[in-house]
């Protein structure tokens, strides 16, 4: 590592080997940018080489989960649920009491398979285990929110999406999951506010730019709107932003 990190240093991280800690940071670091299906493969493979040398690491196993999970997200096949489970499972068994942290990274992985299946009350009770183990992780309580906004609790949704900025107002996901949200409920005005410190804290996340139009769009701002999609397909094209994009330009009449 070259940090100079001593057995008890590597001991309250679940980890034995300084080399598979290494290995789990530059993953952990991965998973904190925009998700690609590079940066996601890319910390996979970090994530399965310390776990290679270091099986036992709570904290590896639980990353593990989230990574499988964000597999999911881009491609939508199934095979990564089963895995996310998995790892998540293990991780929970490693962690024991001993390590909340690793425990709440757990059960937020499985809420996020619960709601990928539809079991939307099961998905509440276990990203609020998440929350009970580790009450200030902006992880857990965005999982809460999306589980209980799946669950059709609207009001103690926001509540969860507010109190994960609160907790790590420079967090960009903590602001990207409350700006879905808003969008998703009709307060797009809002949405685009939450949108815009997206943008702020992540200028090269294509993501954010496509957000940002989206809800410029559902305002009928088309011409912001229509700035924001060509930014986003600038850094990454995507087909639903061509085709929002198309859309807009269908809306400003130039056909």
């Amino acid at each position: 590592l070259g940090m100079g990190l001593d057995e008890a240093q590597l001991a309250a991280q679940g980890a034995t080997s300084p080399e598979a800690f290494a290995l789990y940071l530059q993953g952990v670091g991965l998973l904190e940018r925009p998700s690609t299906p590079a940066s996601v493969a890319a910390a996979q493979d970090l994530f399965e080489q310390a776990q290679a040398i270091d099986p036992r690491s709570p904290f590896v196993q639980a990353h593990l989960a989230t990574t499988f999970l964000r597999r999911h997200g881009l491609d939508d096949d199934p095979i990564w649920l089963g895995r996310a489970e998995g790892a998540a499972r293990r991780a929970l068994d490693l962690a024991g009491d001993d390590r909340p942290q690793a425990a709440a990274r757990a059960w937020s992985a499985l809420a996020g398979v619960a709601l990928s299946t539809g079991r939307y009350t099961e998905a509440v009770g276990m990203a609020r285990r998440a929350v009970v183990a580790a009450p200030r992780s902006e992880d857990a309580r965005r999982m809460l929110g999306r589980a209980l906004l799946a669950d059709g609790r609207v009001a103690d949704a926001e509540g969860e999406f507010r109190e994960a900025v609160r907790l790590r107002p420079g967090a960009w996901t903590a602001h990207t999951a409350l700006g879905v949200f808003l969008r998703e409920i009709g307060r797009a005005d809002e949405a685009a506010d939450a949108f815009r410190e997206v943008v702020r804290l992540t200028p090269e996340n294509d993501q954010a730019y496509f957000n940002l139009g989206a809800a410029l769009y559902d305002l009928g701002e088309a011409e912001g709107a229509i700035e924001q999609f060509e930014r986003s397909i600038e850094l990454r094209p995507s087909a639903v932003a061509l085709g929002n994009l198309g859309g807009a330009y269908y809306q400003t009449g130039r056909y």
